[in-house]
């Protein structure tokens, strides 16, 4: 599925892929079936209030809204979490319930006291954090045992080894061991010289011969 997402900060978001995976992840834990689209906040006067607004959801546009300012991308992603859950408690009609909605309305309101205690589960972000690197580590494990096979048959087919993680996109070809091989393939061995006449070279059996020759004629 594609997620919606809109920079309205300076902020560089360049970790559009985590939040694919934050969104599946969430979207899959809470039965989410419209997911909200994802807003990206710049606000300096926000910024400057050590106790101000992280982020937000507005229930009647399914908009989560995050600020960015000054704030590590994992913290922010940790804020998007907090609002997908209650983008659910919306989709589930929990946001509808009456009472009391103003200031300190998390003290105030035992209904939207439950949704807030909801929403600040640690462990659904945890979970999703260590189910991400677990993939990311699988996925590399993957990788380095399929260039080892790939090693494996180059050696058997052609005999020679390549080392496929030091190759990198246009580098040139490495060198390999086939050369030697087929140097050494093209030496001929030293015969034992059975006629005497210094020639090492010359086959055993027409050695032979030529010995047998000198002592016919002797």
């Amino acid at each position: 599925m594609t997620y919606k997402y809109f920079n309205n900060s300076s902020m560089d978001i360049n970790f559009k892929d985590m939040l694919d995976d934050l969104m599946g992840f969430t979207q899959s834990r809470l039965n989410i079936q419209q997911p909200p689209s994802i807003h990206f906040d710049s606000d300096g006067d926000n910024a400057k209030n050590l106790l101000g607004k992280t982020g937000y959801y507005d229930p009647i546009k399914f908009e989560v809204h995050v600020f960015t300012d000054n704030r590590h991308p994992k913290d922010i992603m940790r804020s998007i979490a907090h609002e997908l859950v209650h983008h659910s408690q919306n989709e589930q009609g929990e946001l509808d319930k009456g009472g009391y909605q103003g200031a300190g309305y998390a003290q105030k309101n035992p209904h939207l006291r439950k949704m807030e205690l909801q929403a600040n589960d640690p462990m659904l972000f945890r979970d999703w954090e260590d189910n991400y690197k677990l993939q990311q580590e699988s996925k590399m494990a993957l990788k380095e045992w399929k260039n080892k096979e790939l090693g494996n048959v180059l050696t058997n087919k052609w005999g020679f080894k390549m080392d496929l993680g030091a190759l990198k996109e246009n580098q040139e070809t490495p060198i390999v061991e086939e050369d030697l091989l087929e140097e050494e393939e093209g030496k001929k061995p030293d015969y034992l010289d059975l006629d005497k006449d210094g020639d090492k070279e010359e086959s055993m059996k027409d050695a032979a011969e030529d010995a047998k020759g000198s002592e016919n004629e002797s």
